[in-house]
């Protein structure tokens, strides 16, 4: 790359002010801002689609893109322990240049500040962001926001007004690296081709089509109890990380436990159907289940379709 390459820088910077009322109440105001250098159009990175996370506060600001789409700003006051505020946002490269992410910068909460407040950037599949993570040309990655004011703080605030600031930059720069080429292949009758390139932030549930449908230990099955079981079946090699929404869902046949069927299979062979509580205590261990050897397509059903729901290759 010589001088002239482009980047996009986005900051993410946030501002508390501490009140003591009662538990102390959390003011938050958060600006997200950029800058872009873009030549001929080739390479454009920007925010769109903010959507609030249920259970959120009702911030006095929402979370809004400015109309250069490249900073977002919101206004929140966390007033007791609980309260949280959570947001996802889009970011796109609509260019015709592959990007990664050159460096990143992030700021951390002090010790006395771990004690009361959560405060997360992360990519929506729960993985950090780091240096080299790409954003493909024509792609989409969302990013997920959580600020919170612990359920059960340790401490409280030592100081009745405070003023505190964090940020969480990232610059991306244009690269001649692409995702990982994909060839896998299964005689199973139920598996869906996966997408040519594949990155730590392909959704599987939204870039397949999923079926009405999924294993048991013996079958496919179209509905169980009356539920229509929505599924997707893919390829796999031994050794990949998968994880998803649904090994942590709670199971509405069943309200006190999580977890769902999970099948490994060799092509058409059933070789293990994990029963929920097996699915739920690999992930909870884990933060993924590791597909075995002699495997070769795995079924991942949840319980209703959704657009809430996912599915991630992490390896």
């Amino acid at each position: 790359m010589n001088k002239n390459t482009k980047k996009t820088l986005m900051a993410f910077i946030l501002i508390i002010l501490v009140i003591g009322v009662g538990y102390a109440s959390l003011r938050v105001n958060i600006t997200i801002e950029g800058t872009s250098t873009i030549k001929n159009n080739n390479f454009v990175i920007k925010l769109l689609n903010v959507v609030e996370q249920a259970g959120s506060v009702t911030p006095t600001k929402k979370a809004t893109i400015g109309t250069d789409n490249s900073s977002l700003s919101f206004d929140v006051t966390l007033a007791n322990p609980g309260e949280y505020y959570s947001f996802t946002v889009d970011i796109e490269n609509s260019g015709t240049i592959n990007a990664e992410i050159e460096s990143f910068e992030k700021t951390e909460l002090t010790t006395e500040q771990q004690q009361y407040l959560t405060y997360e950037v992360k990519y929506q599949n729960g993985t950090n962001v780091n240096v080299g993570d790409l954003l493909l040309k024509e792609s989409t990655q969302t990013l997920i926001v959580l600020l919170k004011y612990k359920e059960n703080p340790e401490e409280y605030p030592s100081t009745s007004e405070q003023t505190l600031t964090f940020s969480f930059s990232v610059n991306y720069i244009e690269t001649t690296k692409t995702g990982e080429s994909i060839v896998r292949t299964t005689n199973n009758s139920h598996a869906q081709v996966l997408p040519n390139i594949l990155t730590s932030s392909t959704n599987l549930y939204t870039s397949l089509n999923p079926e009405v449908g999924y294993y048991n230990q013996t079958e496919w099955l179209d509905q169980v109890s009356g539920y229509e079981v929505v599924s997707i079946t893919i390829p796999v090699v031994p050794g990949d990380k998968i994880k998803s929404s649904s090994f942590d869902a709670a199971n509405p046949l069943q309200p006190s436990s999580k977890g769902i069927r999970v099948t490994y299979l060799n092509d058409d062979t059933i070789v293990k159907s994990l029963a929920a509580n097996e699915t739920y205590a690999e992930y909870s261990a884990n933060g993924y289940l590791t597909i075995p050897e002699g495997v070769n397509a795995i079924c991942i059903p949840w319980w209703s379709a959704s657009e809430d729901n996912w599915a991630y290759i992490i390896s």
